[in-house]
């Protein structure tokens, strides 16, 4: 138990300093709330207020600690703050190889009544998808340097029943011009399923000097020298020159690959389209990019970007169970937004173990602790965050308790000056205050 204590006093120390990192102009109290809302998310795998609030452990009264908790939920974080979680993900990433992942999803509250903006959407999660109320989720990960994992950079609750709503296009389209300004020197992929066919998304992101790679729809068709053709027609005369080996359902599969140019309406330039043959589709996926393929490993590199989207309908699923993200109880926008913006800074705090030097600190205490059955996964925030999971419910105390270790320094006295014979010097954290003996 006790090198629980200390592994929990370390984690507490390196989460402080992620939130500080993540925005250093917060003020004390709000730095305060940030450590609270987030800890108490990891500590009860929870988005419910009461459950947070409870995982506190507080001395006083479980509803004051409620009623402060949705005070601070309340208030809107400033796009300053947002800005500067955004530039916190990215030195996680790789700064040859950005990929970003975009897709939506839906937070059903088939039950709910009092919240704000309910509409009908659908449920995802059953075969016929039928019509319930609650939320679109609107998502954009980027996949980290050393592990590919999942960071969530952008997430935006919203409904077709907000005022000024236009479309959930436009949704994305603000996710995507919010994280622009920080790619002026690096060019990045953006994937997208085939949901997002759409000729103005392709020329918004190359007009920003960056690439695209989506899933072309069924109906869409291309002109190969200004003749039209059907994509997929032009994709039985190929079988796939180049093979890449990928794992599906934990077996080693092989896709078979090829491309061509060609053009599409609306879209100034040629594109390039790439097939992909496997076993396990009965037609091949069709992708278009801006990015050009000048060797077999530009191919290959494509081809692989595009199967790691699945990464992001696994972090979907890492939300909803281990966190209930589906669960919350907060009723308007501004609290559900907030609330889901707390949970990606909780998973960055998961990233941050994984990826940074504080993997050897942390990182094989944490996987000892966790409950696991295979020794390498791709996702890796099951694992971990079960480990870290015990450690903070082993701390009965709750992160109100924590203190720090204050290390004082007394400066010597010295016989030659008079005035150091009746002051003491006391440093702490960097600051010296006199005090008279």
């Amino acid at each position: 138990m006790s090198n629980f204590n200390t592994l929990f006093q370390s984690l507490i120390r390196s989460l402080k300093s992620l939130i500080n990192k993540v925005d250093p102009t917060l003020s004390k109290p709000t730095q305060k709330f940030y450590l609270d809302a987030i800890f108490g998310i990891l500590k009860s795998g929870s988005l419910v207020l009461n459950d947070i609030a409870f995982a506190l452990n507080e001395d006083i009264s479980l509803k004051k600690v409620n009623t402060r908790l949705y005070k601070n939920l309340e208030k809107i974080i400033p796009p300053a703050s947002k800005a500067c979680y955004i530039q916190t993900v990215l030195e996680y990433a790789n700064e040859e190889e950005l990929v970003f992942i975009v897709d939506d999803s839906d937070i059903v509250k088939p039950y709910g009544k009092a919240f704000e903006k309910l509409a009908l959407v659908r449920d995802g999660s059953k075969k016929d998808s039928p019509l319930v109320l609650g939320y679109l989720l609107t998502s954009i990960v980027l996949l980290s340097k050393k592990s590919k994992q999942p960071i969530p950079i952008y997430n935006h609750i919203h409904n077709a029943t907000e005022k000024n709503y236009k479309s959930t296009n436009n949704i994305t389209n603000i996710g995507l011009r919010s994280i622009f300004p920080f790619l002026a020197k690096e060019v990045a992929l953006f994937v997208f399923d085939r949901g997002y066919d759409d000729v103005k998304l392709m020329n918004l992101i190359n007009a920003n000097n960056q690439h695209f790679l989506i899933r072309m729809r069924r109906s869409r068709h291309i002109y190969i020298k200004s003749s039209k053709s059907d994509a997929f027609f032009e994709s039985s005369k190929r079988k796939g020159k180049i093979n890449v080996p990928i794992f599906y359902k934990s077996k080693p599969e092989m896709l078979k690959v090829s491309h061509i140019e060609a053009k599409i309406n609306n879209y100034p330039s040629k594109i390039t389209i790439v097939f992909i043959y496997s076993l396990f589709n009965d037609e091949p996926i069709i992708l278009l990019s801006n990015r050009k393929v000048h060797s077999p490993d530009d191919l290959i590199r494509l081809s692989l970007n595009y199967i790691s989207r699945w990464k992001i309908e696994e972090l979907f699923r890492f939300k909803k169970v281990e966190f209930r993200l589906e669960n919350f109880r907060v009723k308007s926008l501004v609290s559900i937004n907030n609330l889901c913006y707390f949970l990606d800074v909780a998973i960055l705090f998961l990233v941050h173990i994984i990826e940074t030097k504080y993997q050897n600190k942390f990182y094989i205490s944490l996987m000892e602790n966790s409950k696991r059955i295979k020794e390498k996964v791709s996702i890796e925030y099951y694992q971990l965050y079960s480990g870290l999971k015990r450690i903070f419910n082993s701390n009965k105390k709750g992160v109100k308790n924590y203190k720090e270790v204050e290390r004082w320094e007394y400066e010597e006295l010295n016989l030659f000056n008079s005035l150091e014979l009746t002051t003491r010097k006391r440093v702490r954290k960097g600051k010296i205050k006199d005090k008279k003996r």
